[in-house]
């Protein structure tokens, strides 16, 4: 998650259209989307994360990272010997949580892409705790929720979420600091005895390479509305996971190789904090 938040005018119609062009006529963006796309065709093969006839749900914030899961996932089902059906669910918030597209850019976007969007929507006194706060956790629960009963209403039982290594990453170190425990993110994982799985296709993924291929697609920066931004405690892990990385540029995969020998799980309650 980037930390430097902006707000980015709308998208006109053709940079929308632009967008959803499969091949871009931007070589950058071919030899960008080359290599993410074995990145992550490699996870999905490892991890057996999407079979023939599956219906998946990619999880669309708006942000750079939902939007290249939804462009790479089209790519990959173009080219799979198995096909599967593709749909996006976007959940929005009161206060919204921002992104670098809104609701109605969403929407022209996948009707370009000929993919069915659903649009959900959490009110604010739904995110409000007993004490009147909006907190992360709240607002996680709340949005999961919704996201959780639009892909079942859709008919879809994979849902796909665009979390990175650098995510992966934060999550554990958050967990370790908060909770004493060693615990990262799953690439996949069965809920409600099987009627959903949740899936990672981009976990092999560092950020870096989403932003690089986001900037060359033409994607506008990131907006962020959250009221938490500027204090989420995720936010300030991923900073100092950044800095740790300047004085050790390994430190990201060290935490990664330590999590997959010695991560434990503990009913995985503490895996989204």
């Amino acid at each position: 998650m980037d930390a430097d938040w902006v707000v980015s005018p709308p998208l006109s119609v053709e940079q929308i259209e632009s967008l959803a062009r499969h091949p871009s006529e931007n070589p950058l963006v071919e030899k960008r989307a080359h290599y993410l796309l074995r990145r992550m065709s490699k996870t999905i093969r490892d991890y057996d994360m999407i079979r023939g006839g599956d219906r998946v749900a990619v999880a669309v914030s708006g942000g750079k990272d939902s939007l290249a899961l939804l462009d790479l996932l089209l790519r990959h089902r173009a080219i799979a010997k198995d096909k599967y059906d593709i749909a996006a669910i976007h959940v929005r918030t009161d206060p919204p949580c921002g992104g670098c597209l809104g609701p109605d850019e969403l929407a022209a976007l996948c009707r370009a892409y000929g993919v069915p969007l659903s649009v959900e929507h959490v009110s604010e006194a739904e995110l409000r705790n007993e004490r009147g706060e909006i907190t992360c956790f709240g607002c996680a629960f709340q949005r999961r929720k919704a996201l959780f009963l639009a892909a079942h209403r859709m008919g879809c039982n994979r849902i796909a979420f665009a979390h990175h290594r650098d995510d992966a990453a934060t999550t554990a170190m958050l967990n370790l600091y908060r909770h004493g425990i060693l615990l990262g993110l799953e690439p996949v994982r069965v809920m409600f005895g099987g009627v959903l799985t949740l899936v990672r296709p981009l976990l092999g993924v560092d950020e870096r390479r989403i932003v690089e291929f986001a900037q060359a697609r033409g994607i506008p920066p990131q907006v962020s509305r959250c009221p938490n931004a500027a204090t989420s405690e995720r936010v300030r892990m991923a900073r100092i996971l950044r800095e740790l990385e300047r004085e050790c540029p390994s430190a990201k995969a060290n935490v990664l190789k330590v999590v997959a020998r010695f991560g434990g799980d503990p009913a995985r309650q503490d895996e989204e904090i």
